[in-house]
């Protein structure tokens, strides 16, 4: 799987196993970005290096999309 496919994946799951954290990252775009060394958010979008999440598990891809939506969640852009 390439790692946009890796995160529609672990963003449904996140839905499914921790309905809020997956409510919050559907509000969400999810982008590729080289120019970045892991993941950041702008309060719009969630930018992941491709390379980083291709080199993570599933439940690790889940950790990381939490961790980003609720930067925006609790207003921390």
């Amino acid at each position: 799987m390439n790692a946009k496919e890796l995160v529609v994946k672990a963003r449904t799951l996140l839905l499914l196993d921790h309905p809020f954290f997956g409510c919050l990252a559907m509000r969400l775009k999810f982008q590729e970005n080289e120019a970045i060394e892991t993941a950041c958010t702008d309060g719009e979008s969630v930018q992941y290096n491709p390379k980083f999440i291709e080199g993570m598990t599933n439940p690790e891809i889940q950790f990381v999309e939490a961790h980003e939506v609720l930067h925006n969640g609790l207003g921390h852009i």
